[in-house]
């Protein structure tokens, strides 16, 4: 997901759809869906932000785009900065997002 230039890297175990409408309850900008990594959510890892265990692939997400996270807001944000190299691995390596589905 992304909005205003930041990119939502998150787990969820609903549609795409639904969690977007999640998100987007209380932002006033709109957040728009860049794509999905399908992950083996069997697979827990330990804590990356903040103290909850998540899946192995979003653990890897997290600290592979750490130094891109946004601070401000609580230890376990996951919104990161939209660089060009988060931009980059999002178009290489997740399933487009069909935006007629919204």
């Amino acid at each position: 997901m992304e909005c205003k230039g930041f990119i939502k890297i998150g787990l969820t175990r609903d549609t795409l759809k639904s969690r977007l409408s999640v998100l987007q309850v209380g932002n006033p900008f709109l957040i728009k869906p860049l794509g999905s990594i399908t992950c083996d959510c069997n697979c827990k890892s330990k804590p990356t932000l903040g103290n909850q265990r998540t899946c192995a692939k979003e653990a890897e997400l997290h600290a592979m785009f750490l130094h891109l996270q946004v601070k401000n807001i609580k230890p376990e944000c996951e919104w990161f900065h939209g660089n060009t190299a988060l931009r980059t691995y999002i178009d290489k390596h997740a399933e487009p997002y069909d935006a007629s589905f919204c």
